[in-house]
């Protein structure tokens, strides 16, 4: 459980694990998430700390050899709950092993850092990507977005070493 703080108010998160291995998996999934979150004190962003690292802890195992689903579940306290209001997320993935062998071969340092600004809104570029690659929906159109924020100088980022990950993601 952790508190949250969304448009300047706190609400008490509940996040929950789940993926289609062993008990002991699991338990060591769940207690790297919550290292990892305590170290980081990242209180936005929980699900791409699970995410980023539970990946390369698969990648280190043998995800290279099965399909690994993850489920990460976020509930929020909500005071209407019951009231046919949604209060949770689910985020499914499916780590197929050609995207862990992927990640791999590319390293999650490779993985291009930096941002750009829409209608005043900060979009960081690494957890898109991360996210896009995770859902096997990174394509030339992102690639081209990026050209296009970049030229219109509302991007923060190397482009070189957005348009070598996407073009060796693609490839």
């Amino acid at each position: 459980m952790l508190l949250r703080s969304k448009n300047n108010e706190f609400k008490n998160y509940f996040y929950f694990l789940n993926r289609n291995t062993n008990i002991e998996t699991m338990y060591n999934s769940l207690m790297l998430f919550k290292t990892k979150f305590e170290k980081e004190k990242n209180l936005n962003k929980p699900f791409y700390l699970m995410i980023n690292d539970l990946i390369y802890m698969l990648i280190q195992e043998k995800a290279e050899r099965f399909l690994e689903n993850i489920n990460f579940i976020e509930i929020v306290e909500n005071e209407f709950g019951g009231q046919s209001t949604k209060s949770y997320n689910i985020f499914n993935y499916n780590i197929t092993p050609e995207l862990a062998k992927f990640i791999l071969e590319t390293h999650y340092n490779t993985i291009p850092k930096g941002g750009y600004i829409v209608k005043d809104l900060y979009v960081d570029i690494y957890e898109e990507i991360l996210k896009k690659t995770i859902n096997l929906t990174l394509s030339y159109t992102d690639l081209n977005n990026y050209f296009s924020y970049y030229i219109k100088e509302k991007g923060y980022y190397n482009i070189y070493n957005i348009m070598k990950y996407i073009l060796k993601y693609i490839k």
